[in-house]
């Protein structure tokens, strides 16, 4: 909305400057088109990519801590001492767009052919350092860098699906709060159609008692007939 106010005010000639008017439009289309990536989340094939930087983030953001801080050793290193012998390294900002370019292997030529033979101390300095710069990060930074994406890449693709993206976590929520209440209304059933059931021990009891009192009502007559021959 803040862009869109200050392109009509530029439209208008209310405003000169377009700059904070471009970057505003542009973070907005760039955020726009990264929300657009949350609907490929339902598709496993699309989604692989996302969900590949997601499990590696922890590993790389790591290992672009260690690297970045050999990258500025090296950054430092070559303004300080080649700043003086070669354009390509007057200032760090500069330094460092040519050991990006290097890493990358752009302009490696340009960069020694720039670099002069004298004094002998300093050329020789500036070949190891750039040989010593391009084979340890071309050859293993990275390639390490590249092995632990290829790594996850491989460890997603063979993950189950409830465990591959959040929505199977979802899914899997949502079935066993369903199964749970199919389980409840089931139990629920049972107990109304289930027939009351007497207690053992009940039964047992009623039983004993009826027991003791026939028992009681066949010997009664013989106490009465002791009781009618007693006084003769």
């Amino acid at each position: 909305m803040g862009a869109s106010l200050l392109k009509l005010m530029v439209e208008f000639k209310e405003v000169v400057h377009y700059d904070p008017c471009a970057v505003m439009l542009g973070l907005g289309s760039f955020f726009v088109w990264l929300a657009s990536l949350r609907f490929l989340g339902y598709f496993r094939s699309y989604n692989v990519l996302l969900v590949t930087l997601r499990k590696a983030m922890p590993s790389l953001l790591r290992f672009i801590v260690c690297s970045g801080i050999l990258y500025m050793a090296f950054c430092f290193c070559g303004w300080i001492v080649l700043g003086t012998y070669h354009p390509k390294f007057r200032s760090v900002i500069i330094t460092s767009e040519t050991l990006f370019s290097l890493l990358n292997g752009d302009d490696m030529y340009q960069t020694f052919k720039l670099m002069p033979t004298k004094p002998l101390p300093m050329y020789i300095f500036s070949q190891v350092y750039l040989y010593l710069f391009i084979s340890l990060f071309i050859y293993v930074v990275l390639s390490q860098f590249i092995a632990l994406i290829t790594d996850t890449y491989s460890q997603v693709l063979s993950m189950p699906r409830e465990e591959w993206d959040d929505h199977g976590h979802v899914m899997r929520l949502l079935d066993e709060q369903a199964s749970a209440r199919q389980l409840s209304v089931s139990i629920e059933d049972d107990d109304r159609v289930a027939p009351t059931r007497v207690p053992v021990d009940s039964v047992y009891g009623t039983t004993n008692s009826v027991n003791s009192t026939r028992a009681d009502t066949s010997n009664a007559p013989s106490n009465r007939g002791d009781q009618s021959v007693a006084p003769s």
